[in-house]
């Protein structure tokens, strides 16, 4: 499909009055400015919402108020209505730098001409000033990384690995440090089990676990409020049963421990999103996060309760078609996200069976978008033995770790000699973490 130049400058401009901070970000990596616009409206409107600087706050009406009214309302809403979706944001700012690249080679091109008829000129130097000219065009494009700095950037990934005994943040059980090495940048984690199963109770420990190391972690909690996750960890680090004190059955002794901890928790760097999400709330929460709150660690419980936005033929290709969102996204943000899922009901109507990646529930996109995917299944509830199978591993080894889940505390711990790898892999056994 082609466009116009004012229609593409529209269009762009329509995507970040309604997805802001996935446009701001593909503006930061083309360096986009008020240049590139031809349209004076355009430029106007790019102005504004450059002034505005808050994805939070960006949209149409925003922007009108603040031009106070000196564009027609109409101009504005033309913007969006010139774009196909927000997703293509992308693909109209490869327009965007294409349109600006030829009107300046054709800017270059007439004073050149000039400067050629210019007797006090040499040759040379012309060519030296038409090359430089050339080359500054040619660094319009989006950030990109040279072969040396990629190499370098990989040595210096291996260097921190080896300081720290993990590919990525390491998790709070040795055994799962074993086979994963630490949640990976960039990267999407999914932890799938049945229901009632200790899906989000997993997430939740290794939540704390990441923040009491100091790691920024942000949390969209589709299905519990910020209160319930709150209290659900601060019951689990007072090792406490969070029902107890629900119920009212707390004693004397335990609240200066309850006092002091929630002071400490107070403190400790973990944001809830606790309102319903779609997957272009997704992205957009996602990007704010990373860049304005500076996240190291992404999470969301759970996918299958994300909210639909537009009709697809069926759920199957609504999941796939979010996976490959989240997928990008993340690849784009470059932190690990961890992304809990459901499974379906097994094939024989029983949950006693292991869970198998087949039973992700509706799309294997979402085995397939993932870098790791972990499946809990209660082993032996006399014992309160867990099994954790790492099913899939990109990086490295699969295999099944026990673990063993207090109840009345919410806590899934490390078992002794937990690891049952499934194929030999060079350097398996070698990751250790203290105080755990």
């Amino acid at each position: 499909m082609t466009y116009s130049k004012p229609e593409i400058e529209k269009a762009f401009l329509g995507c970040l009055m309604t997805e802001s901070a996935l446009t701001l970000d593909v503006a930061r990596r083309f360096n986009i400015s008020e240049a590139w616009f031809t349209d004076a409206t355009c430029r106007t409107i790019w102005a504004t919402c450059v002034l505005i600087n808050d994805p939070m706050r960006i949209n149409t009406l925003a922007v009108y108020d603040r031009l106070n009214g000196s564009i027609n309302r109409r101009l504005i809403d033309d913007c969006v209505d010139a774009m196909i979706t927000s997703q293509h944001c992308l693909h109209y700012a490869e327009i965007l730098r294409d349109n600006y690249i030829r009107r300046r080679l054709e800017n270059i091109t007439l004073e050149f001409k000039d400067a050629a008829a210019n007797p006090d000129k040499s040759g040379t130097e012309l060519i030296g000033e038409m090359q430089e000219c050339i080359s500054d065009l040619s660094l319009i494009r989006p950030s990109s990384r040279t072969p040396e700095q990629r190499y370098n950037d990989i040595l210096d990934q291996w260097r921190a690995a080896h300081d720290k005994k993990g590919g990525g943040l390491l998790t709070r059980w040795i055994g799962l440090n074993t086979l994963l090495g630490g949640w990976r940048k960039g990267m999407v984690y999914v932890i799938a089990g049945r229901p009632g199963q200790g899906k989000s109770t997993l997430l939740a420990n290794e939540i704390m676990h990441q923040i009491k190391k100091g790691v920024s972690v942000s949390l969209a909690s589709i299905e519990m409020t910020e209160n319930q996750i709150c209290s659900r960890m601060l019951a689990e680090d007072s090792d406490m049963s969070s029902f107890r004190l629900d119920i009212g059955n707390s004693t004397d002794e335990d609240w200066p421990v309850l006092v002091s901890k929630a002071g400490a928790h107070a403190k400790l760097p973990l944001r809830v999103y606790d309102s319903s999400m779609s997957i272009d709330d997704f992205v957009a929460w996602a990007t704010v996060e990373v860049h304005h709150h500076k996240a190291e660690l992404l999470a969301i419980d759970y996918l299958q309760i994300m909210a639909s936005t537009k009709r697809y033929e069926s759920r199957n290709a609504e999941v796939s078609a979010w996976m490959n969102i989240i997928r990008e996204t993340i690849k784009r943000l470059d932190v690990p996200l961890l992304l809990v899922s459901q499974l379906r009901r097994s094939e024989s109507g029983s949950d006693t069976t292991e869970p198998r990646l087949g039973e992700l529930r509706d799309s294997g996109a979402i085995e397939q978008n993932a870098c790791g995917v972990i499946l809990i299944n209660e082993k032996d509830e006399k014992e309160d033995r867990y099994q954790v199978h790492l099913a899939k591993n990109r990086f490295g080894p699969t295999g099944i770790i026990s673990m063993k889940f207090s109840r009345g505390r919410q806590r899934f711990e490390n078992w002794e000699d937990a690891v049952k790898t499934s194929q030999k892999q060079d350097g398996i056994g070698e990751y250790k973490e203290s105080g755990e």
